[in-house]
């Protein structure tokens, strides 16, 4: 606290005036000088001394804690952008090699035709009557099934190894003695269609020496 101001000192005496000048009547005369000044009285004493500065009161006790104001959320921001792809992460360890899958078929004999080989050879005759028996045929694969070893699929053209067998059994063979798939050996149809190729060429012949015959007629 500051203290109260300390009081005003009191004011000091006036002098005493000065005797006045000598009265004279004026009429037309000039002025008459100023009588002297008087003495100027002592100045008083002046209580300008500040008071003592007051003592500081105690500090107020602490006041209570305020209650929590409320929360408030603000709209939900837009979305980041995405962050660089991380670094490539260790190779994996390299699994267990599987087991071997069943052995195959064996396959049918390769193209050895030495003479020296081979005995009870005939001429095939009826080609064009067994290959006009056969059919050829588009289809797709059947996948998962047994029979299908070679896990071929897609769409395909051939022809029907039971059919096939029921007029050239020497074209087909069992690829699986297991489940009886059969196949054909196109390789082999080659001979066939030779042979029909050779009887066909034989009944153009035929008929082109007929014709002539008969053009021979009709010119006499």
């Amino acid at each position: 606290y500051i203290g109260a101001q300390g009081n005003k000192g009191v004011k000091g005496y006036s002098g005493k005036t000065g005797p006045g000048g000598d009265l004279y009547w004026v009429t037309n005369f000039p002025d008459a000088p100023s009588g002297p000044t008087g003495d100027r009285g002592p100045t008083g004493s002046n209580s300008t001394s500040k008071g003592p500065k007051g003592y500081t009161g105690p500090q107020g006790a602490k006041g209570n804690k305020g209650a929590k104001g409320p929360t408030y959320f603000g709209p939900k921001g837009k979305r980041g952008a995405k962050g660089t792809g991380g670094p490539k992460g260790p190779t994996g360890y390299k699994g267990v090699i599987g087991p071997n899958g069943y052995k195959g078929p064996k396959g049918p004999t390769g193209n050895t035709s030495d003479a020296r080989l081979k005995e009870n050879i005939k001429e095939l005759t009826g080609g064009i009557e067994k290959i006009s028996k056969l059919r050829g045929v588009k289809f797709d694969w059947v996948e998962g099934s047994i029979h299908n070893v070679h896990e071929v699929k897609g769409r395909d053209a051939g022809f029907i190894a039971q059919e096939v067998n029921e007029v050239l059994p020497e074209l087909t063979n069992i690829m699986n003695e297991e489940n009886g798939t059969m196949q054909v050996n196109y390789a082999k149809m080659t001979s066939v269609l030779i042979s029909a190729l050779r009887e066909q060429r034989e009944i153009v012949k035929e008929y082109t020496d007929k014709l002539e015959i008969i053009k021979l007629n009709r010119s006499k």
